[in-house]
């Protein structure tokens, strides 16, 4: 009778360890169960995340690429409009030859000139010392712009007649044609010339105005020049 009592106690145990066991391996399960699920909502979570900040990164990229090319666009339809609308002035300040002899005309005055944007330069002229008497032509005197800026040797060291590359249909551009004195020997003129600029590369700043004896396309020698250079007005 104790015997089969024994036995009965040694089942219970055994009966015990395995509810045991099942219950371990139970929770076990559900926690590998729920790491797992933890895991894949992490992995999906991270997944949305990265598209999000690749999306937005992506959005950012095209939005600032897109004002960048505004605002250049803008600035630099700014910046023609300007260059378009700004005035600029020169001012050649006219003397006699220096290496004259005789100084038969002591021509001075002013040559004043003006350009808005890219339109027409235009020159106001205002001339004296014309001699009325040195000449039976004395009335017609070539005006040529010159591309150097040099008095050093008088009006010998100015160069070559000033050329533009692109002055359509002037082929000689740095001629202006005549100047015309009064019975005085005065010139007050204003003339507009649109194959020449003051402000590009190839401009006429810094190069030299040179009046001769005889008209433009026959002239000798050089009566007067000057160097014309920038200046704020008139």
């Amino acid at each position: 009778m104790y015997i089969k009592h024994e036995m009965l106690i040694r089942c219970l145990f055994s009966v015990l360890e395995i509810v045991k066991m099942f219950k371990t391996i139970v929770i076990i399960s559900l926690a590998l169960m729920a790491a797992a699920a933890y895991t894949e909502h992490e992995s999906y979570n991270n997944r949305h995340l990265s598209s999000h900040h690749r999306n937005a990164h992506r959005e950012l990229h095209v939005h600032l690429h897109v004002h960048q090319e505004e605002d250049h666009h803008h600035s630099s339809d700014h910046e023609q409009c300007h260059e378009a609308a700004a005035e600029h002035f020169a001012h050649c300040e006219v003397r006699p030859n220096s290496l004259l002899s005789d100084f038969v005309h002591q021509i001075h005055g002013s040559i004043k000139m003006s350009q808005k944007g890219h339109g027409p330069l235009t020159m106001k002229i205002g001339l004296s010392g014309f001699n009325v008497n040195a000449e039976s032509n004395h009335d017609k005197h070539g005006f040529h712009i010159h591309e150097f800026g040099d008095l050093s040797n008088g009006c010998d060291s100015v160069g070559e007649m000033y050329h533009v590359r692109d002055s359509g249909y002037h082929s000689h551009s740095g001629d202006l044609g005549d100047l015309f004195h009064d019975e005085y020997g005065y010139v007050n003129d204003t003339r507009s010339f649109d194959w020449i600029s003051m402000d590009h590369h190839d401009g006429i700043l810094g190069r030299s105005l040179v009046i001769y004896q005889g008209n433009h396309s026959s002239h000798t020698g050089a009566l007067a020049c000057c160097i014309i250079g920038r200046c704020h007005g008139h």
